[in-house]
């Protein structure tokens, strides 16, 4: 229900703003539009029920709309494209995106939207865009980001600050490392650093270590490093080697945060919350309605910084075909499905693609129902998403799915579980992946 509603919010916006792009004249012969998705289960019936909208409002117009389920929509994608068969309109991964466009199969957008009078650098927010070479392949639909949650009732009870929840001036690692050890509790009451604390018997953490490399690409923004570069691999850098043994210090030096193993065995986040076993979490956006509704006064930060404020931001990909048949009427339907103006269906659980969703605070109702989203969400990440937020470094690696699945997870792997030290895993890391490494887009 609450689903819907935002659903209705959304179109209703689009009947107050008016700003619907323009509806091309009826053709004689009907226009079919094949556009393929992974959406299941209740998105799915909205995203059918917003093309046949489509229709209604535009005779002459057929949308095709199919689902392939996300386990086997690389692979059926992939099949269509080599038999000549590419969908008009097409979801692709976040990693996969640019290289469509590099290969031919994803049109550029830039001259449809330079037509229509619109500079999609100012229309849109920097995570929703994928671009290389000037080219932009395709625009994120439902974004997500990382972002920080906090328990405010731990925080309250040990008497620590909260953390900082100003966009522009979030705590730095230090800060909040601090706070973490003041907020890490043994069963017999001792914290980090006192005679007698047992981390095997932490009755609440101060964190859980922010260890995957989607959550580490926004670290190393802040800290001015990157996995690769135009120069190749990058992560021994000074900064990079900062950010990988900040986190593992989380869980090795500081004791704040539990190891892999006992994290493995520990209950949902959500849970963990409303128990009092955890006072910060870093993780998606996507996260925030299950939490919330276990614990609704749940705290939102921006993340602790190295440098400079940063953040991630990240969806599927919505492009459009490079050797579709009718590019103007296609185009004319990217724009009606990839604005949440007329097809608010992306934003339904996540957050829209364009600034003046996150800038103005008369929109902020048709995408963060007030009833979900809390005044802490509502306050802090409108802004750190359109000051702060860059897509993760994954998304313009070339060979990026192998790169950071095989190579760079179980190389960090071995550091989270004692196994090697930083410098150890880092350096091996980078002379075996280089064998694979493909450059940046």
């Amino acid at each position: 229900m609450k689903i819907r509603k935002v659903l209705s919010l959304g179109l209703a916006a689009v009947m107050a703003m008016g700003m619907v792009p323009a509806i091309p004249a009826a053709a004689e012969e009907p226009i079919t539009i094949t556009i393929v998705d992974w959406n299941t289960g209740v998105a799915s019936d909205l995203q059918k029920a917003a093309c046949q909208e489509y229709m209604d409002s535009h005779p002459g117009i057929i949308i095709d709309h199919q689902t392939i389920p996300y386990d086997d929509y690389n692979t059926k994608l992939n099949t269509l494209i080599a038999a000549g068969e590419t969908p008009d309109i097409f979801y692709a991964s976040d990693m996969a995106a640019l290289n469509y466009g590099n290969d031919g199969v994803a049109q550029d957008l830039t001259p449809f939207y330079e037509a229509d009078g619109i500079d999609i650098h100012e229309k849109f927010i920097t995570p929703a865009i994928y671009e290389t070479d000037g080219k932009v392949y395709g625009l994120a639909y439902g974004v997500v980001a990382t972002i920080m949650y906090f328990n405010k009732a731990i925080f309250d009870e040990a008497g620590v600050e909260y953390p900082s929840q100003d966009p522009a001036n979030p705590d730095t690692w230090d800060q909040w490392v601090e706070k973490l050890q003041a907020l890490t509790v043994d069963q017999s009451g001792n914290h980090p650093g006192d005679d007698g604390f047992n981390p095997i018997a932490t009755r609440t953490y101060g964190t859980l270590a922010p260890s995957w490399y989607y959550h580490l690409s926004a670290f190393l923004h802040s800290a001015g490093g990157s996995f690769f570069d135009e120069n190749g691999f990058a992560l021994s850098s000074e900064a990079g080697l900062r950010v990988i043994q900040a986190v593992d210090d989380l869980t090795n030096k500081y004791q704040v945060a539990p190891t892999p193993i006992a994290e493995d065995a520990l209950p949902a986040v959500a849970s963990m919350f409303k128990e009092g076993q955890l006072a910060t979490y870093i993780s998606g956006s996507y996260e925030y309605i299950d939490i919330a509704a276990e614990n609704p006064e749940i705290g939102i930060a921006p993340l602790p910084m190295f440098d400079k404020p940063a953040t991630i931001g990240w969806a599927a990909c919505c492009e459009m075909s490079a050797t579709t048949e009718h590019p103007d009427e296609v185009f004319d339907f990217f724009r009606w499905y990839t604005e949440a103006d007329t097809n608010p269906c992306h934003i339904a659980s996540n957050m829209p693609n364009e600034y003046k969703y996150y800038e103005d605070e008369s929109l902020y109702d048709v995408w963060m129902d007030p009833e979900l989203y809390n005044e802490d969400y509502r306050a802090v990440v409108p802004e750190l998403m359109a000051n702060y937020s860059n897509l993760p470094e994954m998304c313009y690696t070339k060979n990026a799915a192998q790169i950071f699945d095989e190579y760079v997870a179980p190389a960090l792997d071995t550091i989270w579980i004692g196994e090697s030290s930083v410098e150890d895993a880092v350096t091996t890391l980078g002379e075996n992946v280089m064998s694979v490494y493909q450059g940046v887009w």
